[in-house]
C-alpha cells in the first residue's frame, strides 16, 4: 500500500466512524461500496474489513458510551444473542446467496421505515436534553425476530444491522433516540466481531487494509459520540429517517 492509499483509507475510515456512531449504525454501508469500488477489493473482502471497522468503532465508542450511560446494556445484550446467530449463519452461507437481489430487498424494506421514523419524530416531544432515561423495552419477541434479520444483513453485507436496530428499538421496543443509537453502537460491536471471525477462518479478511481503515474508525467514532451526546433527539431521529432514504437509494443504484 501507498502512502496515498493509507491516508485515503483512514479518512474514509475517520468520516464512516464519525457517521456510523452518530446514527449507530457502524458505518459500514459506506465503507463497503467504497472498498469494492474505489479501492478494488472482492466483495467478500470488502465486507470482511467492514465488518472489522465496524467492531473497532464500537470499541472506540465504548468510553463515551460508559460515561454518558446512555446505552440500554440489558436490552443490548438480550437482543444479541439473536443477533449473533443470525450473523454467524448468513456469514457462513454467504458464498451462495446473490447480494445484489438481497440489496435490493433490504434498500426497498428502508423507504417505509424511513417514513414511520420521520412520523415518529414529528409526533412525539423533543428533550433537548444531552440525555435520556432508557424505558422499559416493550414487545421482545418481535424485537429478538427484528434483530436476528439484521444479524443476518450484517454478515451478507458487512453493513453492521444498526440500519435496522435503531429503528426497531425506536418502532417496537420504544425506546428514546439517543439511547437506540447507543445501544445499536455497543451492539454491533459484538455482531461485527462475529461475522469477522467467519471471514477470517476462510481466509477472506484483508489484514493491512483492515488495519488502516479500524483506525480512522476509531477515530471518527469517539468525535461521534460526543456528538451524539450534545445532539437533539427529534434532530437526530429526523436526520437518521433522511439517512436510510439515502442508504436504500445508494443501494438500488
Amino acid at each position: 500500500m501507498t502512502l496515498l492509499q493509507i491516508a485515503e483509507l483512514g479518512g474514509l475510515g475517520a468520516a464512516a466512524g464519525i457517521v456510523g456512531a452518530v446514527f449507530g449504525i457502524g458505518g459500514g454501508v459506506f465503507v463497503v461500496p467504497a472498498l469494492t469500488l474505489g479501492f478494488g477489493l472482492p466483495m467478500s473482502s470488502a465486507v470482511a474489513a467492514s465488518l472489522v471497522a465496524v467492531a473497532a468503532s464500537s470499541s472506540a465508542a465504548g468510553a463515551v458510551r460508559a460515561e454518558t450511560g446512555l446505552a440500554d446494556m440489558r436490552l443490548g445484550l438480550s437482543l444479541e444473542v439473536a443477533t449473533v446467530f443470525g450473523t454467524v449463519i448468513a456469514a457462513s452461507a454467504a458464498a451462495f446467496i446473490p447480494a445484489a437481489a438481497l440489496r435490493t430487498i433490504f434498500s426497498l424494506a428502508l423507504v417505509p421505515v424511513s417514513f414511520a421514523l420521520a412520523r415518529k419524530a414529528l409526533v412525539s416531544s423533543d428533550d433537548g436534553e444531552t440525555g435520556e432515561t432508557p424505558a422499559k423495552p416493550k414487545n421482545m419477541p418481535a424485537a429478538l425476530a427484528v434483530s436476528a434479520v439484521a444479524g443476518g444483513l450484517s454478515g451478507l453485507l458487512g453493513i453492521g444491522g444498526g440500519v435496522l436496530k435503531v429503528p426497531m428499538m425506536r418502532l417496537v421496543c420504544g425506546v428514546p433516540a439517543k439511547v437506540a443509537v447507543a445501544t445499536s453502537n455497543f451492539m454491533i460491536g459484538v455482531t461485527a466481531s462475529a461475522g469477522a471471525l467467519v471471514y477470517f477462518a476462510r481466509g477472506a479478511l484483508p489484514g493491512r487494509e483492515s488495519a488502516v481503515l479500524a483506525l480512522g474508525v476509531m477515530a471518527g467514532a469517539l468525535a461521534g459520540m460526543r456528538l451524539l451526546v450534545l445532539s437533539k433527539s427529534r434532530t437526530l431521529e429526523l436526520a437518521f429517517s433522511a439517512a436510510l432514504l439515502a442508504i436504500a437509494v445508494k443501494m438500488i443504484l
